[in-house]
């Protein structure tokens, strides 16, 4: 992770440090949390990180991004299969819906604004689905 985060810091903005959302997590007892690592890459490669809230509309994520020059999607639970038009496959699938959408919301807002970002594992999901594997 370490390099994507050098390489989002080299497209942000010049003569302050760039500051890097990251999205979070949470759980049924709706507490936010984030693996210590994303920080303290972002610290590490000299840029402010600001942990993202969970967001429920395209609006709040455009609000919640116009505070950030780029961001990270971190690693969590797996993206839901029915979201690119698949069934679970196997037994090792792990949803959280919420997360989901909050993390399409984002990762929309952030596409049509051509900002740096770094995809995690659970967002790759995405695009290589759990096939049994």
């Amino acid at each position: 992770m370490a390099l994507g985060v050098i390489l989002i810091l080299a497209g942000c903005t010049a003569g302050r440090k760039p500051v890097v959302g990251i999205s979070s997590s949470w759980d049924d007892a709706r507490v936010v949390s984030l693996n210590d690592t994303y920080v303290a890459a972002v610290r590490t490669a000299g840029g402010v990180p600001v942990v993202l809230p969970p967001v429920r509309s395209a609006s709040e994520a455009a609000e919640v991004l116009s505070l950030v020059d780029a961001v990270i999607f971190s690693g969590g639970e797996d993206v839901d299969p029915s979201r690119y038009g698949e069934d679970v496959l196997n037994s090792t699938v792990e949803v959280n819906a919420p997360r989901d959408t909050s993390d399409f919301l984002l990762a929309s807002e952030a596409l049509q604004r051509g900002m740096p970002v770094v995809l995690e594992m659970a967002v790759m999901g995405y695009f290589f689905p759990h096939r049994g594997q």
